[in-house]
């Protein structure tokens, strides 16, 4: 029921030297507009103290029309997100405004005032571009361009340079004690080991060959010497990976006041050899997703490709071969999580072939346990990062393999939670032809004008997310698109009730029932 890829991809350095053109563009074009805004304070106090002028040349009307069409368009444009950042052309724009001003144009006091405004609403915004992530320190560009920063990267447990880490306040040098013996201790074992059962069996094939033995009677000797040689080979390997990766890193982790300690997850739960190779090296992991796989995305490469690097996927299959099939977009707990499996399966024996990815590779959200230092937008932010610009182009990737490779002539998709927002966002011509959500997150107005298929909302009485006023918002919304709609509303849930319900409380399983009846009748209508 699951299927994994695996494959292997180079990585475009071009991606990274466009990226810090981009980020050198962007503090050049601040310090430029920087200067002239102090310029323009200076005129706009000559004029505090000099008669209005009468008239406005052409010239004049030409640069009060840029002014206007500068303060009509949207500046809040995502800082963080340099690929938009450079499609921008507000900042070009501005910056011309500002040369045609400079060669003698006269201005009235207004548009002085105008221009002052968006000089400071620009430097702003790139500002906040180059701020980034660093919301604890002034660590950003060009402030970290310092041997001291790249000698701080190079000593953490890390391959990702991040602006600035989670830190611990401390260092708990009885814990540093702790692992550094431990270290030893297991090195100890280790020679103990290959003493004791790998020394003597090499010693016995080196006295095979001595005594005259032909290669066929040694070949026939083979599988015992490697049974032999099985128990001790794995009793090193795991001696090796504990020494490495709780002991070593952690000790390094600690010493450096590093607080992501993350190193390996529970990979002797794999399911899939793809499973394990991403969750017994965390830090690699991160380094493919974040310079393999997003870089391979940013260049065009094959989404197919790019995307097999560090997706994995679940796929529930109906009884008989069905080309309608439905994209499963999970909540924040993800793709493993038993009752999104479960959810997938019941799809599935209603007829459709479900696809669920892996949305955040490998870092979901703890179902239970979670640390008390945990922050829900810390984690989308990342590293590896869980926002649109992450999660939308494997969402794309993944509908362009069903599409193409997989057979599957219309799609519709399902999004609980997190998943609801992309959901919405791709129910357009050529991705997703129907659509479904329950209690839905961090959906924009926007984003549901823009639907172009039909779509149903399975809603929760008690949702700080998507509340009344959110919910009758988007009804409103919904009535204008001109597509089918529904909202069911349910009582006596909370966030949650579609995947995460207790079944125990009949109030809660009849909702958690009825929106997945709603789902199937939905998709049974429209798709």
């Amino acid at each position: 029921m699951q299927l994994t890829m695996a494959t292997v991809c180079q990585i475009p350095f071009s991606h990274y030297q466009a990226l810090m053109k981009a980020v050198s563009e962007m503090y050049h074009k601040r310090n430029m507009l920087a200067a002239s805004l102090g310029q323009t304070k200076a005129k706009e106090r000559g004029y505090a103290t000099s008669a209005k002028m009468g008239h406005s040349s052409a010239v004049d009307t030409q640069v009060n029309a840029e002014i206007t069409d500068l303060k009509r368009k949207d500046c809040s444009r995502r800082s963080s997100d340099l690929q938009n950042y450079s499609r921008s052309h507000e900042t070009d724009q501005l910056l011309s405004l500002i040369r045609t001003i400079e060669t003698g144009v006269p201005l009235e006091p207004n548009q002085v005032k105008s221009l002052g405004e968006l000089l400071e609403q620009e430097i702003g915004v790139l500002s906040e571009g180059l701020k980034g992530r660093c919301t604890l320190t002034n660590n950003h560009y060009p402030q970290n361009l310092t041997i001291r920063n790249i000698c701080d990267f190079m000593a953490l447990p890390t391959l990702v340079y991040e602006l600035e880490y989670p830190r611990t306040k401390k260092i708990d040098w009885l814990y540093v004690a702790e692992k550094i013996l431990a270290t030893f201790g297991i090195i100890v074992v280790m020679i103990a080991v290959s003493q004791s059962w790998i020394y003597p069996v090499v010693m016995d094939t080196v006295r095979m060959k001595e005594e005259g033995m032909t290669a066929q009677q040694r070949l026939q000797e083979f599988p015992w010497v490697l049974g032999d040689l099985l128990f001790p080979f794995m009793m090193e390997y795991l001696l090796a990976f504990y020494v490495i990766w709780e002991c070593v890193l952690n000790a390094i982790a600690e010493i450096t006041m590093f607080a992501d300690r993350g190193f390996y997850s529970d990979w002797w739960n794999s399911v899939s050899w793809d499973q394990f190779a991403r969750d017994w090296n965390r830090p690699v992991h991160n380094f493919l997703f974040r310079h393999v796989y997003h870089g391979s995305i940013s260049e065009y490469l094959s989404l197919t490709v790019a995307l097999t690097v560090a997706v994995e996927v679940y796929i529930s299959r109906p009884e008989h071969s069905s080309k309608r099939s439905i994209l499963l977009l999970t909540d924040v707990i993800g793709h493993r999580f038993i009752n999104a499996q479960l959810i997938a399966d019941q799809l599935a024996a209603n007829g459709y072939m479900v696809v669920m990815p892996d949305l955040f590779h490998g870092d979901p959200v703890p179902l239970n346990n979670r640390p008390a230092s945990f922050d829900l937008m810390t984690w989308l932010k990342g590293p590896p990062g869980h926002l649109p610009d992450c999660v939308e182009p494997m969402v794309r990737a993944i509908l362009q393999e069903m599409k193409s490779n997989m057979g599957c002539a219309r799609v519709g998709a399902i999004g609980y939670c997190f998943g609801a927002k992309y959901a919405v966002r791709l129910l357009q011509p050529g991705f997703c032809d129907v659509a479904y959500v329950a209690h839905p997150s961090f959906v924009d107005a926007e984003e549901l004008q823009a639907i172009k298929g039909p779509l149903s909302i399975a809603a929760a009485e008690t949702d700080s997310i998507f509340p009344a006023s959110k919910r009758h918002e988007s009804e409103d919304i919904l009535a204008k698109t001109g597509q089918p709609y529904q909202i069911n509303l349910f009582s006596g849930v909370e966030h949650g009730f579609a995947v995460r319900a207790d079944i125990t409380k009949p109030t809660i399983r009849f909702a958690k029932e009825s929106a997945f009846l709603q789902a199937v009748a939905w998709f049974d209508q429209y798709l």
